[in-house]
């Protein structure tokens, strides 16, 4: 099933997800009032026409919106980061627009459009068992779905409609696309090192000292901050995920339909080497109960949060500990980091350093999870520690370091600028780029070819080029001609164009067809997407945004309402 919905993702979302609507990010409680957050806010949840986007319209778009996103995760929800929220967010506002286009051009939705929506996504499984095992634990029903299915079927219809003329290619303009997106790119490349360099520069006690005063603030310690928080590992619920995969009535079903869907080779172990069938099976049991146990740590983080904003004077640092302490979590406390670095050691999300450099004694607690891979974690303010300036001395060698590396990379332009002039020169008056290159005794390294739709990783590539921005200079150039002086992380290159090798027929043969309808459903997308941003500029959709309060009701800063379902 998972890998139907991984499949099914290319044409259901071609329209779904082609305008950004700029939105406040919103987080429903079921029980709150129409246009109410948890913590007292209130909120403009947009508009269409000019008419408000009420409560009762908008939570069913976003449960659409996360549905979607489920479905095009192969079977993953969302999570509630606050880039993910708005996206879901912004999906949920374009829905609601094309729901009203469907009706506005009244368009008809078959039920066996739907039905036939439901084989795709769902296979052979039940729909009762997918609303047990994926819909009630985010508390979505099977009408929900259902009503999805509808939508999405209607948007499959309203994209045909909009977009006729995307759909018409050109079949030799596909075959000159196709030749040209394949041909065979053959090139080499001058490369120059940093590291040639640095045993070349000159190095004195006074250059040294007047390298440290020119750039004394680079070398100050910044500022840095210690946050606690209550960690909710997904191992410490493997014992409910247990019950849960236990309790799945279609387990076996289910892991053999998935190891169907993605085929035998797509399972290999740490070596690369294809899995036998039972270890397979054995792996694909073990992540449905790492999810599951996922799913769990999430709840109760966000049970913990919610808990914390409801006592009696939220907000504070020191009520996170508390909370703690009544229910048996226990409280770490973070090394001291920065923007730069210091919890290198720690397995945490990117987003907590991001959302733990927020918290200030004026903003001391973050009451929304801050989801990872493994965990969840509820975060509140700690401590902040000045940064201080160490001496030269204290620091002499990396002073030394740093102005070697400058210096080496001065002599690595200069190097590299008389090679080019050299190289220009040596090309206008007929001279080979070999023999150019054995007379300035310069490294020359063959590129394994490649073409201008090869993307990263390529078989052979080092990663020192950078094969997007090759592929952008070669883009225009004639076979003979160089690219200018393209940096690297270890210094930099020049490129040449040594031929062009077109593109093999028996290749061209087997993959024009699908490459026309990739092309085609790209330019319905590109239709449609002109199409609905106009309608969207027409009927002045507006996306959420907080209403204003009084001081008095605003909710304090930092505390979002929870998440519908929470």
């Amino acid at each position: 099933m998972f890998g139907t919905f991984r499949k099914h993702q290319k044409w259901i979302w071609i329209g779904a997800i082609i305008i950004v609507i700029p939105s406040f990010v919103i987080y429903f409680s079921p029980d709150a009032a129409p246009g109410r957050g948890r913590g007292g806010g209130d909120y403009d949840l947009g508009s269409i026409d000019g008419r408000p986007i009420s409560r009762d319209e908008y939570l069913p778009a976003y449960n659409e919106a996360r549905l979607s996103y489920f479905i095009r995760a192969g079977g993953r929800w969302p999570g509630r980061d606050d880039a993910t929220m708005e996206r879901i967010n912004n999906d949920a506002m374009s829905r609601l627009l094309m729901i009203r286009m469907i009706h506005d051009m009244d368009i008809d939705i078959s039920d066996m459009a739907v039905a036939e929506l439901a084989r795709n996504q769902l296979s052979d499984t039940p729909v009762r068992d997918f609303a047990d095992r994926f819909l009630k634990p985010e508390g979505l029903t099977i009408d929900d779905y259902t009503n999805f299915l509808r939508h999405e079927a209607g948007i499959q219809q309203l994209i045909r409609v909009a977009a006729l003329s995307g759909q018409l290619v050109n079949p030799r303009e596909a075959e000159m696309l196709f030749r040209k997106e394949n041909e065979q790119i053959l090139t080499e490349a001058v490369v120059f090192y940093e590291s040639n360099y640095v045993d070349k520069v000159t190095v004195t006690p006074d250059l040294l000292q007047k390298h440290y005063t020119n750039r004394v603030q680079v070398y100050r310690e910044p500022d840095r901050i210690q946050v606690n928080y209550v960690a909710f590992a997904a191992s410490n619920f493997l014992a409910e995920a247990d019950k849960v995969v236990a309790g799945m009535t279609n387990l076996t079903e289910t892991i053999d339909e998935y190891y169907r869907s993605r085929g035998a080779d797509f399972f290999k172990d740490t070596n690369d080497v294809v899995m036998a069938e039972e270890d397979a099976k054995q792996k694909i049991r073990d992540e449905l109960r790492q999810e599951s146990a996922m799913r769990e740590a999430e709840r109760k983080a966000n049970q913990f949060g919610s808990d914390l904003l409801d006592m009696p004077q939220p907000n504070k640092a020191e009520d996170l500990n508390s909370l703690a302490a009544a229910r048996g979590y226990q409280v770490s406390v973070t090394p001291p980091f920065s923007r730069a670095d210091g919890l290198e050691d720690m397995n945490l999300p990117a987003a907590f350093r991001q959302q733990a450099l927020l918290l200030n004694p004026n903003n001391p607690v973050r009451v929304e999870p801050i989801v990872g891979e493994d965990g969840a974690y509820v975060i509140s303010f700690n401590t902040e520690i000045k940064g201080t300036t160490p001496s030269f001395e204290e620091i002499q060698a990396k002073v030394e370091e740093d102005y070697r590396r400058q210096e080496a990379r001065k002599l690595l332009r200069s190097a590299s600028q008389n090679f080019n002039t050299q190289l220009t020169n040596g090309l206008a008056q007929g001279q080979s780029f070999d023999a150019i290159c054995q007379a300035s005794q310069v490294e020359v390294v063959q590129l394994p070819a490649f073409s201008p739709s090869s993307r990263p990783p390529l078989e052979g590539w080092d990663n020192n080029f950078s094969l997007q921005m090759i592929q952008r200079q070669v883009d225009p150039m004639t076979v003979g001609q160089t690219t200018p002086f393209l940096p690297s992380r270890d210094g930099g290159y020049i490129v040449h164009l040594k031929g062009r090798n077109p593109v093999d027929e028996a290749k061209l043969a087997e993959e024009l067809p699908e490459f026309t309808a990739n092309l085609r459903q790209y330019r319905i997308g590109q239709a449609f997407d002109q199409w609905f941003r106009k309608k969207a500029e027409e009927l002045r959709l507006a996306g959420p945004q907080p209403a204003e309060v009084s001081a008095d009701d605003a909710p304090p800063a930092g505390t979002p309402a929870p998440p519908p379902g929470s």
